[in-house]
């Protein structure tokens, strides 16, 4: 039987939804996150900071890059290289950190690698097309990871009043 919930991020964004139980409406709430501005930035930016794609940007050592200068220029390892090894290496850390990430479901990295290829093959740094079971599960992360703050969820019930404080 449907019930119906609320749910409220920190930062202040406020839903209802009806749903068989607390996971299926945080679910519902995911799913509705798709189409969030912040959500499709975040993910389809192929950029060093402030992206999903961040997280790929780094090899065993650290970051491939320095985090107050935004250069990977100034990391060690990275200066000593020339331009054509600089550029293969961290290829080859994101294709491999991709890859680790979506081991699950290697056929979301297949998808992720093929936009980002084609991102900058294009000189845009974005992904075009992503799948929408794709991007369920890129917002699911982004949510998991903290983005929207604490989810709290509470079950709306009727049955014995016609009123329900959500917050005080």
């Amino acid at each position: 039987m449907s019930k119906i919930y609320a749910l409220s991020t920190e930062d202040g964004l406020a839903v209802v939804v009806n749903g068989d139980s607390k996971e299926e409406a945080r679910e519902i709430f995911i799913s509705n996150q798709i189409d969030n501005e912040f959500v499709q930035e975040y993910v389809s930016r192929f950029v060093m900071v402030d992206s999903f794609f961040e997280r790929f940007y780094r090899d065993e050592i650290g970051l491939l890059y320095d985090r107050e200068s935004g250069l990977f220029d100034e990391v060690d390892r990275i200066r000593e290289m020339d331009s054509e090894e600089k550029e293969a290496y961290i290829l080859s850390c994101i294709e491999k950190n991709v890859k680790e990430y979506w081991k699950d479901k290697p056929q979301f990295a297949k998808e992720y690698l093929e936009q980002f290829h084609e991102g900058n093959r294009a000189e845009t740094y974005c992904a075009t097309h992503f799948s929408e079971e794709f991007w369920l599960a890129a917002t699911k992360e982004v949510v998991d990871e903290g983005h929207y703050g604490d989810i709290e969820i509470i079950e709306i019930d009727f049955e014995n009043t016609n009123y329900h404080l959500i917050k005080d």
